[in-house]
């Protein structure tokens, strides 16, 4: 927007309001898009017009848009230096086209070539359940040039990671295998869970997507793949208010009343099971 570069959007027609609303205010033309099949119609649309327009694209993986690697390497620069230049034993990554994880595996490698640091953390990626497609590579010990897509439509509250193919897939599973990492795949209802715990015990409100990774946490804990010793670093990359709409579906309503005690306290019992002494 400061640029003056005028910009088209284009996003799946279940994108977060949150985030498109930020997109309008920016100045974006936002258009959402039905995605009716496997592949996803906005990639397919934004190389289209790419090819007939000569538009530049500009998605957030670096396949087409290398700076976003280069972005999301300064997360591992930052970790490092909060630790005191030391590596952390395990980083847990939402997962969705693997562009944040290949940029934290590139951020840790730099570290190590340059000396700052030594070794490389065992690398996580966390996806949902219903859309894992590089968790399911890793499984299968398949090749990074050779990652098979999502074969329907994503199924989970964690719009933010539906991409049903991994674009920076090549790298990330890369770094699954080179840093000795691993993938972990987690249901609605953990990163419901995620939510809450981050809420509730750290102040942090985070939206389904950004919680995922302490999901996997959670998950990898109750699996025996994290040791009581172990440095445990977890990403929580998207904010609440980004998709709100999933967050009241979650806790539900408040109730509304009139400015009235008697009522209040009604709705208090009502509404939450909590019985006000008088």
């Amino acid at each position: 927007a400061r640029a003056g570069v005028e910009v088209y959007a284009l996003v799946p027609h279940f994108a977060a309001r949150g985030k498109v609303a930020q997109l309008l205010m920016y100045g974006a033309r936002v258009v959402r898009v039905r995605w009716l099949e496997a592949e996803d119609p906005t990639v397919k649309l934004m190389t289209a017009l790419y090819e007939k327009y000569g538009f530049y694209p500009s998605p957030s993986f670096g396949v087409f848009n290398p700076y976003q690697v280069e972005g999301s390497k300064t997360i591992s620069l930052e970790i490092a230096e909060q630790l005191n230049w030391r590596v952390p034993d395990q980083v847990f990554v939402p997962t969705g086209a693997a562009s944040l994880l290949t940029g934290v595996y590139k951020g840790f490698r730099d570290l190590d070539v340059l000396g700052f640091t030594s070794g490389y953390p065992r690398l996580v990626a966390v996806q949902p359940a219903g859309n894992h497609p590089l968790v399911r590579a890793w499984r299968e010990r398949a090749d990074p040039f050779s990652i098979k897509p999502w074969e329907k439509p994503p199924e989970t509250i964690a719009t933010g990671l539906e991409d049903t193919y991994p674009w920076d897939g090549d790298m990330g599973l890369r770094a699954l295998y080179e840093t000795r990492g691993y993938g972990v795949v987690v249901t609605d209802e953990e990163i419901v869970e995620a939510m809450k715990l981050l809420a509730s015990l750290e102040g942090v409100f985070a939206e389904p997507s950004g919680a995922a990774g302490l999901a996997g946490l959670i998950r990898a804990l109750r699996e025996g793949l994290v040791d009581r010793d172990e440095v445990v670093v977890v990403l929580v990359t998207g904010h609440g208010l980004k998709d709100v709409d999933v967050v009241l579906r979650i806790t539900g309503e408040p109730p509304t009343v009139n400015p009235s005690v008697e009522e209040l306290v009604s709705a208090i019992r009502s509404y939450y099971g909590d019985v006000l002494a008088a």
